[in-house]
């Protein structure tokens, strides 16, 4: 199912720091981006990454790197799909995926 016009707002959340305009792509072996409805869920994923972007580099930091990292805010943003192939994600009802990505259309606050 596709999403079209199914929502009025779609969310990414990340640590990535967007600018409007920029696109959200599938990234790694992943063949989908992600977006979701739920603002709720969007924030968790932001918070969720800025565990998960930086546990494996603690090993190498230094103390002040690692406390800098760790103060990396979660942001999230408002996006659209830049084609119509956003659907929702077969596994999680909760995320909408699309194989070619998401136009940001600014931060969320």
């Amino acid at each position: 199912m596709h999403i079209g016009k199914q929502f009025e707002h779609l969310f990414h959340g990340t640590t990535h720091d967007f600018q409007p305009g920029d696109h959200i792509t599938p990234q790694g072996e992943e063949p989908y981006a992600f977006a979701t409805p739920d603002l709720e869920y969007a924030q968790e994923h932001a918070d969720h990454r800025e565990t998960r972007d930086y546990s494996n580099a603690t090993r190498t930091m230094s103390p002040e790197s690692h406390a800098a990292a760790a103060n990396i805010r979660g942001r999230v943003y408002r996006v659209e799909p830049l084609a119509n192939d956003a659907r929702r994600h077969a596994d999680n009802n909760d995320a909408v995926v699309s194989e070619t990505g998401f136009r940001v259309i600014g931060e969320h606050k």
